[in-house]
């Protein structure tokens, strides 16, 4: 990184650099390592010296939180509008093949259990049902 801002005409030559971290011993996890080393900079290190809201303003902050916990609940909603549909999907070719197979068997033993298969089945239905349309 230092090599990086020697070179650049972006990075302010003040700005911080955190240490390099060396691999060995990385994973002792010991607290006098560099990796636990506060890298929050200076006020110096930003545009203007002034630190932007997201950072200094704990009410910005816990905007972020919010809103990015309101984002990954809307995927989640999406998600499970999906495995709902693949579900309904997968229970309707199911039971067209179970109620095909109790109508044209010639196998009395395998057509009762097509059709306690078939009962299994109905009594899911009208469980999904009731907890799909109560909400």
């Amino acid at each position: 990184m230092v090599e990086y801002r020697r070179r650049s005409k972006i990075i302010s030559r003040d700005a911080y650099i955190p240490p390099m971290l060396s691999k060995e011993g990385l994973y002792r996890l010991d607290v006098d390592q560099d990796i636990w080393e506060d890298t929050r900079g200076d006020v110096t290190d930003f545009p203007d010296g002034v630190l932007p809201p997201w950072l200094a303003d704990a009410s910005i902050k816990q905007g972020i939180c919010t809103m990015q916990e309101i984002i990954n609940c809307k995927e989640e909603l999406e998600w499970c509008k999906v495995e709902h549909s693949n579900l309904w999907t997968w229970f309707s070719k199911e039971y067209t093949a179970v109620e095909r197979l109790v109508d044209f068997t010639q196998n009395d033993d395998v057509s009762f259990f097509a059709l306690v298969r078939l009962h299994q089945l109905y009594n899911w239905l009208v469980t999904w049902r009731k907890k799909s349309f109560s909400h």
